[in-house]
């Protein structure tokens, strides 16, 4: 059998109060707390993917920086 096309959690009261009044307040595009919250996640996920990618180009660039330093101190214990 294939997995479930959705899955349901709980989220706390309050939280689904606010989303409820930001809907009724007409200042999203949203009509139903379902779509806000399916929108909201996806944009967190991307934002969680985009600062993986960062740090992953961070990380190789200080990589690099070892690597140099790396090779000045080789260099210097040559010269001894």
């Amino acid at each position: 059998m294939g997995e479930k096309p959705f899955r349901s959690i709980n989220l706390p009261t309050s939280l689904v109060k606010e989303i409820e009044e930001i809907i009724k307040s007409k200042k999203t595009p949203h009509n139903t707390k379902a779509s806000f919250i399916e929108d909201a996640v996806r944009r967190k996920v991307r934002d969680f993917k985009e600062e993986e990618k960062r740090i992953d180009k961070n990380d190789i660039e200080e990589m690099r920086k070892l690597v140099e330093e790396f090779k000045e101190h080789v260099r210097k214990v040559k010269e001894l």
